[in-house]
């Protein structure tokens, strides 16, 4: 109203509403239901603008409003849309509903009509649901009915196309597999179970049939069953077979074997280890005893030989040794063991009793050794029943204890007894014989370098200072003499000559000689001196020479052949001729 009075000119009747008088200051109203008023109605319900049908014009409507989808409206003046039925679809603006074809379905107020699912249809038009695809059949298409399954098929129901029949079932009733009962199998699409095969077996549920397992019968070719004790099969075989004398059933019974070594079996079955001392070979039945000379130690093994030197007397595990001081010469007869005698023994395990050993004696029958007791160095012994070493004998050397190479000492050694080896006679001593108990020392003038019986007596003419060697042996000097056994060269008495070194031969000095002694020839006096005597010990024993004597050197008595000749004069032992115009006619 406001706006009003500002205008200069009246407005035409807005959209929605009717003006039916004048100078109205505003609309008069809307526009009735199930018309529409564009601008400027003077009717609330113009006639020529009545709603058509595929339209809705409520109240105050400007234009016609489309019927949505999933709805419809078939007659003229309508304020509203009808919902379109279930069956059908309505379109935008749709005038009338249109039934939903073959394999489709629409709820009530559907805009569009709806496919059905696979496994479900929908037969004819005007479907407002889709129907289930019954079990026992399938239904290829959404438009058509069911079929039903074909045999070796089967269907739950809402499939496309039925399923075969599972391996290990049966389809009789195509709308409920049954499982194939045992003994029976079925592949894939069979439909019907059939019977397994001799030597074969199933389970309940099998899409195929096994061989019946080794060790087992497959009775009606149903669930295997282990094969009973001593009873055997192989795989494929339905029944358990006995196993033959001198045979078991293996672990898994699948086969027989050899019985075992070392155990006792009969009907197939292993009963058990053979009893100690007895065996058996592999493929028998039965135990054997253990024969006598030999041991079984193992059951499963075969006899072992006694070793010589043990026995056993059957049904054995073990030989039994030969006891210590016997023999037994026979591993099968206890009854021949032999006691050894004196001078012999034996260890244990012996087959003979043995002889004690040269080198020693024995002082146990029983021990391993004989209680052999080697003989000290110097003794022997040649074995046997010697119960005792005998000691080496004097004058012989015994370098082995069994006395094979005794052997006498020869000259120049010796041996008091209990010796391995001779002894040389050393140097200085003698030994006279083989025998004695030590070497006689050499005399004072003898003399021994060893291996001698005697002692050398030292030569005439030498001294031999030393007992026990020649190299300090010497010779006498001249006015020195031995006559042999000496140890020093004696020396010539003073008054004496001695002209040789190996006698005790001397003569005295001469007159006119002396010797003060150690003098081979005594001494001449001096010229011009006389002595009248023998043996003269000293140069004092030569005296001057007398007046108108001539004494030249060794003058002993004074004689007239000593005086100076007539015609010379005698001085000092020299005789001088008268010189001229002299002379002189005494002697």
């Amino acid at each position: 109203i406001s706006l009003a009075s500002n205008l200069t000119a009246c407005l035409a009747c807005t959209v929605g509403d009717f003006c039916n008088a004048s100078s109205l200051a505003a609309p008069t109203g809307p526009c009735a239901a199930g018309f529409f008023c564009p601008g400027g109605q003077v009717s609330s319900a113009p006639a020529e603008h009545q709603c058509t049908p595929g339209h809705r014009c409520p109240e105050g409507s400007a234009a016609p409003i489309l019927c949505a989808a999933g709805s419809f409206q078939n007659q003229s003046g309508q304020s509203d849309c009808l919902p379109c039925p279930a069956g059908a679809r309505c379109v935008l603006g749709a005038t009338a509903p249109e039934l939903c074809g073959p394999g489709t379905v629409s709820e009530t107020s559907a805009g569009n009509c709806t496919a059905c699912e696979p496994g479900y249809f929908a037969e004819g038009t005007g479907n407002a649901h889709c129907t289930a695809c019954p079990a026992a059949a399938y239904c290829p298409t959404t438009s058509a009915g069911p079929v039903s399954c074909p045999f070796g098929s089967y269907s739950l129901g809402t499939v496309t196309a039925c399923t075969a029949c599972p391996a290990g079932s049966q389809c009789l009733n195509p709308a409920a597999p049954a499982a194939c009962s045992a003994g029976t199998f079925s592949r894939e699409g069979d439909g019907n179970c059939t019977q397994c095969a001799n030597g074969y077996y199933s389970s309940q549920n099998a899409s195929q049939c096994v061989l019946c397992p080794a060790g087992h019968a497959c009775p009606g070719a149903s669930e295997p069953v282990l094969c009973s004790p001593g009873l055997a099969s192989s795989e494929g075989v339905a029944v358990c077979t006995l196993c033959a004398s001198g045979t078991v059933a293996d672990t898994q019974q699948a086969t027989c074997e050899a019985c075992p070594s070392g155990f006792l079996c009969s009907l197939g079955v292993v009963l058990g280890l053979c009893p100690q001392g007895q065996y058996s070979p592999a493929g028998q039945d039965a135990c054997v005893p253990c024969e006598a000379g030999f041991e079984c130690p193992v059951q499963s093994d075969p006899p072992v030989p006694c070793s010589p030197g043990w026995y056993s007397t059957g049904s054995a595990t073990a030989c039994t040794r030969c006891p210590n001081g016997q023999a037994c010469p026979a591993t099968d007869n206890a009854g021949a063991i032999v006691l050894c005698q004196p001078g012999e023994f034996a260890g244990p395990g012996q087959t003979t009793c043995t002889r004690c050993p040269a080198g020693g004696y024995c002082t146990n029958s029983t021990a391993a050794n004989g209680g052999f007791v080697v003989c000290p160095a110097g003794e022997y012994s040649l074995g046997g029943m010697q119960d005792e070493c005998t000691p080496c004998p004097p004058g012989w050397a015994c370098p082995a204890r069994d006395g094979l190479l005794n052997v006498a000492c020869t000259l120049g050694t010796y041996s008091p007894g209990n010796a391995t080896a001779c002894t040389d006679c050393p140097a200085g001593f003698a030994c006279p014989a083989t025998n004695i108990s030590a070497p006689l020392a050499c005399a004072p003038g003898t003399y021994s370098v060893g291996l001698q019986t005697v002692c050398t007596v030292c030569a005439a003419g030498f001294a031999c200072p030393d007992t026990d060697r020649t190299s300090t042996m010497a010779a006498c000097t001249a006015g020195f003499y031995s006559t042999g056994y000496q140890t020093t060269c004696t020396p010539c008495p003073a008054g004496m000559a001695c002209p040789d070194t190996t006698t005790s031969d001397m003569e005295p000095c001469a007159p006119g000689y002396f010797s003060a002694g150690e003098l081979a020839a005594c001494e001449a006096c001096p010229e011009n001196t006389y002595n009248p005597n023998a043996g003269s010990t000293a140069l004092s024993a030569c005296v001057e020479c007398a007046a108108r004597y001539l004494c030249p050197a060794g003058t002993g008595a004074l004689t007239a052949g000593e005086l100076c000749p007539a015609g010379a004069y005698c001085s000092n032992g020299t005789v001088t001729p008268c010189p001229a115009q002299t002379y002189n006619r005494e002697r």
